[in-house]
C-alpha cells in the first residue's frame, strides 16, 4: 500500500494539470479550436497531455504504469488503453488522446489512419536510437530481429531519425552477429545455415505499427457515433482500402453508411481527376494546362494501397 500511495499522488497531480491545460486550450471535443463544451468524464489523460507523456514509455518497475492491480484497475476505470509492445515498453494512449490525434489527421492529405500509424513507427524508432542504443538488453533484442525491416531501416536513415553514430552502433552488432553465426556453422548444411541466419523475432517497428492500427481503429469505430466527430471526419480524404476493410467489421449500420458514403465520394472524385489527367495527356489536348489532377495517380495509389512513406521528416507531423 505504501508503494501505491506515491503513484496515486503523482497520478492525481497529473490528471489535474492535464485537465487544466486541456480546458484552457479548448481541446475538449467540438469542431472549433476555441469550443468549450463540457469535458467528457472518465478520462485518464485528456488531449492536452504532452506527447512525451502519452506515447511509448519504458517500464521501470515503478510508477502507475507498472504498479499494483489497484492501479491497473484505476487505469481501466478511467478509460486508458494499455497495450504491451516490444522490448519491455508499455504503450499508453487514452481514447480521448487518440480521438484528438485522429481529428488533427483528418485535415492532412491521405488516410488519417496511415498518417498516425507511420508517425507512431517513426517515433518508436527515434526513441530507440536516442534513448536505448547503450542498453545491452535492447541491443540484443535488435540483434535477434536483425534490426528493423527493409522499409523501416531505410526510413530511419533517409528521414535521419538517428545520427550516424546510432546506426553505426546497431550495425556493428549485426555484422558481428552474422560473422559469428557463419563461422560457427560453416561446415553444416545450407538449410541449417539459412535457419540460423533468419531473424528470431519480427521487426519491432512493424509490431508497434500493427498495435497502433488496432488501437486507432478500436477508437475510431465508436467515435463515429458522435455527430461532431463525424462532421470533422467527413472533411478528410477518406481511408485507404486496407484500413477501410479492417474498420468495416467494427461498425454498425449508420456508422458504416457514413464511412462508405465518404469513401464513394472520394473515389468518384479521384475517378474524374484520373480521367482528366489521361485526357490532357492525349496529343490533341496537349496545349491544355494540367491542374490539380497532376498528382491524381499518386493519391489514387495512396487510396488503394495505403499512404506512401514520408520523404522528409516534416511530413510526419
Amino acid at each position: 500500500m505504501l508503494k501505491v500511495l506515491p503513484c496515486l499522488y503523482s497520478t492525481a497531480i497529473r490528471v489535474y494539470a492535464c485537465h487544466k491545460v486541456a480546458w484552457q486550450n479548448g481541446v475538449w471535443g467540438g469542431v472549433g479550436r476555441h469550443s468549450r463544451p463540457t469535458p467528457p468524464q472518465n478520462l485518464f489523460f485528456p488531449p492536452g497531455l504532452p506527447r512525451a507523456s502519452c506515447g511509448v514509455r519504458r517500464e521501470s518497475g515503478r510508477g502507475f504504469h507498472k504498479a499494483s492491480h489497484f492501479v491497473k484497475a484505476l487505469n481501466s476505470r478511467l478509460g486508458s488503453v494499455a497495450r504491451k509492445v516490444p522490448f519491455g515498453y508499455t504503450c499508453y494512449m487514452p481514447d480521448a488522446q487518440t480521438i484528438y490525434e485522429i481529428r488533427l489527421a483528418c485535415h492532412k492529405p491521405a488516410c488519417p489512419v496511415c498518417t498516425l500509424v507511420q508517425r507512431a513507427g517513426a517515433r518508436y524508432i527515434e526513441g530507440i536510437f536516442n534513448e536505448s542504443m547503450l542498453d545491452p538488453g535492447i541491443r540484443q533484442k535488435l540483434v535477434n530481429s536483425h534490426g528493423f525491416c527493409h522499409e523501416h531501416t531505410w526510413e530511419s536513415i533517409n528521414l535521419k531519425l538517428s545520427d550516424a553514430l546510432g546506426h553505426a552502433i546497431l550495425y556493428q552488432d549485426l555484422v558481428k552477429d552474422a560473422i559469428h553465426k557463419i563461422e560457427e556453422i560453416e561446415h553444416n548444411t545450407v538449410s541449417q545455415l539459412a535457419r540460423t541466419l533468419e531473424p528470431i523475432t519480427a521487426c519491432p517497428a512493424c509490431l508497434i505499427e500493427e498495435a497502433a492500427v488496432e488501437r486507432i481503429l478500436d477508437t475510431l469505430a465508436p467515435a463515429l457515433s458522435n455527430q461532431d466527430f463525424v462532421t470533422e471526419f467527413m472533411e478528410s480524404n477518406g481511408l485507404c482500402l486496407p484500413h477501410l476493410l479492417r474498420l468495416l467489421p467494427r461498425l454498425e449500420g449508420k456508422q458504416r453508411a457514413a464511412v462508405l458514403s465518404l469513401q464513394l465520394s472520394r473515389l468518384e472524385s479521384l475517378k474524374s481527376e484520373l480521367a482528366e489527367f489521361i485526357r490532357k495527356n492525349d496529343y490533341r489536348f496537349r496545349d491544355e494546362a494540367i491542374g490539380k489532377e497532376s498528382d491524381s495517380y499518386k493519391r489514387a495509389a495512396d487510396m488503394i494501397r495505403g499512404k506512401r512513406r514520408p520523404a522528409e521528416k516534416k511530413d510526419l507531423t
